[in-house]
């Protein structure tokens, strides 16, 4: 009986060992993830700023005539195709992330932690309607509202993550 409960025990750690190996695997995959998105997050907060965004190698003016046609990445709420259906919802709910058409590509420092073989972050920006700003951002004045959303994937296929901002432009 000895070797027969030392033989369970050793398969049951054995499977144990695996379970647990998977799932630092996959929290690993979803930090890399996170950690993309937060970068092209960033870059994307940069570009409106800076009030452009180079874009595979062509310069976007971010200014609000680039959000009136809509696609590659700049889109404007009120006239979204996905603001049709019912309920209406944002195109960042059911954009395809991996369509280049669709969406902008982080085109900032390199991402260490990124293999090689995963595609870099995207990020696609909304204008929202006008309103005054939170207290202190931009006087009594109107502002243009953005939301911004960055997907970031991760180690492998199965891990991605999204992340949105409001950006304020006085």
């Amino acid at each position: 009986y000895t070797t027969l409960f030392r033989s369970l025990l050793g398969v049951t750690l054995a499977r144990t060992q695996t379970v647990e190996e998977r799932l630092a695997q996959n929290d690993s995959n979803h930090q890399i993830a996170f950690q993309a998105a937060e970068a092209a997050l960033r870059a994307a907060s940069d570009a409106m700023l800076a009030g452009n965004y180079v874009n595979g190698g062509v310069t976007v003016s971010l200014g609000d005539a680039a959000f009136s046609t809509g696609g590659a990445g700049l889109y404007t709420l009120s006239t979204e195709p996905t603001m049709q259906l019912a309920p209406p919802q944002s195109i960042a709910s059911v954009v395809a992330w991996t369509n280049g058409a669709a969406v902008m590509t982080y085109s900032g420092p390199a991402l260490a932690s990124m293999p090689p073989t995963m595609p870099p972050p995207v990020f696609l920006i909304e204008k929202l309607t006008d309103s005054i700003a939170p207290s202190g951002m931009c006087g009594a004045a109107n502002s243009h509202v953005y939301r911004i959303t960055a997907h970031g994937f991760g180690g492998d296929a199965s891990a991605g993550a999204t992340l949105q901002q409001i950006f304020y432009r006085c």
